[in-house]
């Protein structure tokens, strides 16, 4: 998603995209993180199917830490350089590598073994957790996450490649 420096410069994209047909309506945003068109909030579009309660849990409650700490960034006035092509393979390599792969390393830029770097952002992410009474939970659900990996659930139906069905 580009940058915008105002929500009225976003509402003003959504406007133009609608009036010249290329879009039918806000919905259409097909971003990975936008602003809900219904709350006052952020969507976190990226892991829109997610088989497990207890990691939807964990998702928000790092995405909700991540939007507090941004916020308390641009207030204080910290201005970062984020290169769009970087998030996209960055993202592609998660997505391909999961909990049991590498990971690239928002810091050093560097692949690191998955559980290194989500450990690594939760940390950083501890004042914002704790402030939203999230920390405990958080730290337990990606305990488990992470000894779980990418399998599925005992008795989720899931099959192994090669099973038969």
């Amino acid at each position: 998603m580009d940058k915008y420096d105002s929500a009225a410069e976003y509402d003003e994209m959504i406007k133009e995209l609608i009036r010249t047909g290329v879009i039918t309506d806000p919905g259409m945003i097909y971003s990975d993180i936008r602003p809900s068109q219904h709350v006052p909030t952020v969507e976190l579009r990226i892991c829109d199917s997610c088989p497990r309660v207890e990691d939807i849990v964990l998702i928000a409650g790092l995405f909700r830490a991540m939007v507090a700490r941004e916020l308390q960034e641009i207030r204080q006035g910290v201005e970062r350089t984020v290169q769009l092509a970087a998030v996209r393979a960055a993202s592609w390599q998660a997505a391909r590598s999961g909990l049991e792969g590498e990971l690239i390393d928002p810091v050093s830029g560097v692949p690191r073994p998955a559980p290194v770097v989500i450990r690594r952002l939760v940390e950083g992410l501890r004042p914002q957790l704790e402030e939203a009474g999230d920390a405990e939970l958080v730290s337990v659900l990606l305990k488990e996450a992470l000894a779980r990996g990418g399998r599925p659930r005992s008795g989720s139906g899931a099959r192994s490649p090669g099973e038969g069905g």
